[in-house]
């Protein structure tokens, strides 16, 4: 059996956030050993936090890639862990300025698109898993209003397109250790909960392990549908 394509992206800062732990995130995965004993063909990618560029760059690297798995990973206030996105949801919110100072084109992000777009990654696999190994992490069915749901929307889209068998899902990260949390998020709410923090390697290992569940996740259906 082929090995898959894995497409894995994070972002660059935006306005509170001059350091972008999934942008960390990415470096760190593309090093020589950062998918050490995962067999697949994998790319990893900065997306500029922007309304426009961010969607457009990733739908450019979904269409020179052609993903069999597809992960994105973001920045929350409110992760105390790896926060497992269940779904997608067409809205957006204009007032959030992206990292170019403009604000969301609409407060959907397709206009002719359905309500949500349900993840197709075995989060709740992964989400023992990652237990299991000490990382704490849990479900959500909420991605905020700003780049991360949008992305995350425009991503199911494409991958309901390519086929049962393209998997896609999105991760929210909390902060690194030594980073200093914004004031204000895409989800206010959260600001009157102390910002958790993770250790580097910590949260290397634990994309890793996201990473690696998908994949056999991915093989065993492959295997099946052959």
């Amino acid at each position: 059996m082929r090995r898959p394509r894995l497409l894995v992206t994070g972002f660059g800062p935006f306005p509170g956030v001059p350091e972008n732990p999934s942008g960390w995130l990415m470096e760190r995965l593309s090093l020589p050993d950062g998918l050490k004993g995962i067999a697949a063909e994998a790319r990893f990618a900065v997306l500029p936090t922007d309304w426009q560029a961010g969607p457009a760059a990733f739908e450019a690297l979904w269409q020179a890639h052609s993903p069999d798995i597809a992960v994105q990973f973001g920045v929350s206030r409110r992760a105390r862990g790896f926060e497992l996105e269940r779904l997608a949801r067409n809205r957006a919110e204009p007032a959030l300025a992206d990292a170019a100072g403009k604000a969301a084109p609409s407060c959907r992000v397709d206009p002719e698109g359905p309500e949500t777009w349900r993840g197709s990654l075995p989060i709740r696999r992964i989400r023992n898993a990652l237990e299991a190994a000490g990382h704490p992490a849990g479900l959500s069915d909420d991605a905020g209003l700003y780049l991360c749901n949008a992305l995350y929307y425009r991503a199911g889209r494409l991958a309901s397109q390519a086929g049962r068998l393209s998997m896609n899902g999105f991760v929210h990260l909390p902060f690194l250790e030594g980073q200093t949390p914004p004031a204000a998020t895409e989800r206010p709410e959260a600001e009157t909960a102390p910002a958790f923090a993770m250790a580097h390697e910590a949260m290397a290992a634990g994309a890793r392990l996201i990473l690696e569940v998908a994949v056999e996740a991915w093989r065993e259906r492959a295997e099946e549908a052959a």
